[in-house]
C-alpha cells in the first residue's frame, strides 16, 4: 500500500440522492485510477453537532424515537434514543426532548418547565439487558436540576406539609423530603453517563449561576432569573441538610442546565465525560495510524483544527458557509456533488476527485 487516505462519514443534510456507501465506491474508484496501491478508510463519526448519531453509527445501530412529554407537560414531543454494546447502554438525546426547539421563545415558562418527558423516555426505552444509560445533547430549558426525571420515575417529593410537589424549576424551594419508597430500584442499579461540554465560568447559584447565565434558552426574564436563583439556592439548602451534599461540590453542576444534579445526589454510579475530551481520544487514534492525506467533511471543526496542528493535508468537501474557512492545510473539493449526483454525472465527479486528488498529492 502506497498512500492511506481517510475519510470522514457524512450526515443526512449532505446527500439526498445517492447513499454513502456509493459515494465512497466512487471516491475509492478515484484514488485508485490514480494508483491502484492506494486505500481508502473511513473515519469514525464524530465532532459533529448531532452526537446520538455519531455513537450510535460508530455501531451501525439507528436513530429509535418516541412522543413523550417537552419541558411544558401540556405540549409533547419526540424524544430521539437508541441503543449500543449489544443493547447493554441505552443513549438518550436530551436536547430532542428537553432543547430549545421544543418551544417557542413567548411560549417558554421558565418556573413551569420541568424535566419528566426524560423520565417517561427512560420508561419506555430501557430494556432487560440495559445496564447503561448514556445522556448526550445536555441542552436544556428545564430548570429543574433533573427532578422531574425522578418523579416520573417513581421518586415522590413532599412540602414542609406533607403535601405532594409537582416538580417544576419554580417549585425546587417546597420541597422539603423526599421519598423513594415507589421508585422500581432498578434505577438504583443502572451506570449514568452524561457527555457534554463542560462550561467554564459557570456556578450554580449567584452573579455566575446557571439562571443568568442560561437566561436565554430558558426564557427567563431578570425577574424571572431571580427567582430561579432563589429556588436555586433554597433547593441546595434542602440537600445539604437532607443528604449531606454540598451542591455546589458536585463535579460540572452547572452542565445541561443543572440537568445532572439530580442523578449526582440519588444515584452512586454517576460519571460526567466531556464531549471534546472523548473527540480528542478519536481523533487521537487517527493520528497515531499514520494516514497520509484526509477527506473532511466541513462540520468536523474540531478534527480539521487537529489535523492543522499536525498539518495535515486535507481535501474538504460539503458546505462552508457555516463553518470555519479553509485552513492552511486544506484544499477546497470545487464540486457540486449533490449537482452531480442528480444529473447522474458520475464519471465527471470522479474526474474532478482526481484532479482535486493529484493537487493535494502535488502541493504535499
Amino acid at each position: 500500500m502506497e498512500n492511506l487516505f481517510a475519510i470522514t462519514p457524512l450526515t443526512k443534510e449532505f446527500l439526498t440522492h445517492l447513499n454513502q456507501d456509493e459515494f465512497f465506491k466512487r471516491i475509492e474508484q478515484a484514488i485508485k485510477h490514480i494508483n491502484g496501491d492506494d486505500a481508502l478508510v473511513v473515519t469514525p463519526y464524530v465532532d459533529h453537532n448531532d452526537p446520538l448519531e455519531g455513537l450510535l453509527r460508530s455501531q451501525d445501530q439507528p436513530v429509535k424515537t418516541l412522543k413523550v412529554s417537552g419541558p411544558l407537560a401540556q405540549k409533547s414531543t419526540i424524544g430521539r434514543y437508541g441503543y449500543l454494546d449489544n443493547q447493554t447502554r441505552l443513549v438518550v438525546d436530551v436536547g430532542s426532548v428537553l432543547g430549545e426547539q421544543t418551544l417557542t421563545n413567548i411560549a417558554k415558562t421558565p418556573l413551569m418547565a420541568s424535566s419528566r418527558g426524560v423520565g417517561e423516555l427512560l420508561k419506555q426505552a430501557v430494556t432487560s439487558k440495559t445496564k447503561k444509560i448514556t445522556f448526550v445533547n445536555l441542552e436544556n430549558i428545564a430548570s429543574d436540576l433533573g427532578m422531574g426525571v425522578l418523579q416520573e420515575l417513581g421518586a415522590t417529593f413532599y412540602s414542609k406539609t406533607y403535601s405532594t410537589v409537582a416538580i417544576s424549576g419554580g417549585k425546587l424551594s417546597s420541597i422539603y423530603s423526599i421519598s423513594f419508597e415507589d421508585m422500581d430500584k432498578k434505577w438504583l442499579d443502572y451506570e449514568y453517563e452524561f457527555i457534554t461540554l463542560i462550561p467554564k465560568n459557570e456556578t450554580l447559584t449567584g452573579e455566575n449561576g446557571i439562571a443568568f447565565k442560561n437566561a436565554k434558552l430558558t426564557g427567563a426574564t431578570p425577574e424571572l432569573a431571580k427567582a430561579l436563583n432563589y429556588e436555586f439556592e433554597s433547593f441546595s439548602k434542602t440537600m445539604e441538610q437532607m443528604s449531606d451534599h454540598q451542591l455546589a461540590e458536585l463535579p460540572h453542576v452547572t452542565c445541561g442546565n443543572g440537568f445532572p444534579i439530580a442523578f449526582s445526589l440519588f444515584f452512586s454510579q454517576v460519571k460526567i465525560e466531556n464531549q471534546s475530551h472523548l473527540y480528542q481520544k478519536i481523533i487521537q487514534h487517527l493520528l497515531d495510524q499514520k494516514i497520509d492525506y484526509y477527506m473532511v467533511y466541513a462540520p468536523y471543526v474540531h478534527f480539521r483544527q487537529e489535523l492543522a496542528k499536525k498539518n495535515q493535508k486535507v481535501l474538504i468537501f460539503g458546505d462552508l458557509a457555516n463553518y470555519p474557512h479553509l485552513l492552511p492545510n486544506e484544499l477546497m473539493l470545487p464540486i457540486d456533488f449533490d449537482f452531480l449526483i442528480q444529473e447522474k454525472k458520475y464519471e465527471l465527479m470522479v474526474s474532478l476527485l482526481e484532479m482535486s486528488l493529484k493537487l493535494m498529492k502535488t502541493e504535499s
